[in-house]
């Protein structure tokens, strides 16, 4: 993940971000306060890793139909094992699909939907074919 100087305005690291990125990203910024920008860097191709599992996709279905979820609750509703659970929750949060909150000695998960439609809607607008007219079998 890569943070903004501390010093500079956000022009500035956009500017420059910018340069330096070659692949297929999505930049959120939001203000934590005044003097403080956090950036949050989604990578198409981490995504798409991170998309490629079954037992990952169906963790954020499971999030996606009963909300924010304790990671002892998604283990639950799996046959298998607390490790390999928390290797694939690892994974999602890493990838930026999950948030994380803790309390106490609980971790809560949930999905981040703002990354997850985000990064969907990027990959779209650059692999999605528009046609202007309807196709036929003949036409190429």
């Amino acid at each position: 993940m890569m943070y903004p100087p501390a010093a500079g305005s956000v022009a500035s690291f956009r500017r420059n971000f910018n340069r330096r990125l070659t692949g297929c990203a999505i930049i959120i910024l939001k203000n934590v306060n005044m003097k403080k920008i956090t950036a949050s860097l989604i990578d198409c191709v981490d995504f798409c890793k991170a998309m490629s599992d079954d037992t990952r996709q169906a963790i954020l279905r499971l999030l996606k139909a009963r909300g924010e979820q304790t990671a002892g609750e998604v283990v639950a509703a799996f046959d298998l094992s607390q490790p390999t659970i928390s290797h694939h929750l690892s994974i999602l949060r890493r990838s930026g699909l999950v948030q994380t909150r803790q309390q106490g000695k609980e971790v809560y998960y949930r999905i981040h939907q703002e990354n997850v439609t985000g990064c969907c809607g990027l990959l779209m607008s650059r692999f999605a074919v528009e046609w202007d007219e309807p196709r036929t079998a003949n036409s190429r």
